[in-house]
This record gives structure tokens, C-alpha cells and sequence, in this order.
């Protein structure tokens, strides 16, 4: 968790940091602050393995000729 502090009125732009192998859904939060305390959650999808993916089409393929 980070915290970040700015005045109202401020200006903000945060990117999310990069995760090895995971891709955010949300890349850069940024607005004007508010006169509350604002909160956001980013979540983290893990990236496909492409040789996974490929052996999966495979068998896929494989299952639909028999």
C-alpha cells in the first residue's frame, strides 16, 4: 500500500508500478484532489504464459480430431 498527500485542488498523477509478469487494469490514476480523502484499488492480472497457452490450442485441436 502507498500513500501519496496533496492539497485540494492539486493536481495528481500516479502510475501504477510495474509488476513482473502481471499487467495492471488500471496503468495511471490522476485527477484534481478533492476535499476528502480519496482511495483507489489496482488490480493485477498475471500475464499468459504464451508456451501454456499454445500447448492448451494443441491439445485443444488434438481432442477435436479424434
Amino acid at each position: 500500500m502507498r500513500y501519496y498527500w496533496f492539497e485540494k485542488g492539486e493536481s495528481y498523477g500516479i502510475a501504477s508500478p510495474d509488476v513482473e509478469g502481471y499487467t495492471p487494469d488500471i496503468e495511471k490514476i490522476e485527477g484534481t484532489m478533492e476535499d476528502k480523502d480519496l482511495s483507489f484499488t489496482v488490480t493485477y492480472t498475471k500475464i499468459a504464459d504464451t508456451e501454456d497457452f499454445v500447448d492448451k490450442v494443441k491439445e485443444t485441436i488434438a481432442d477435436c480430431a479424434k
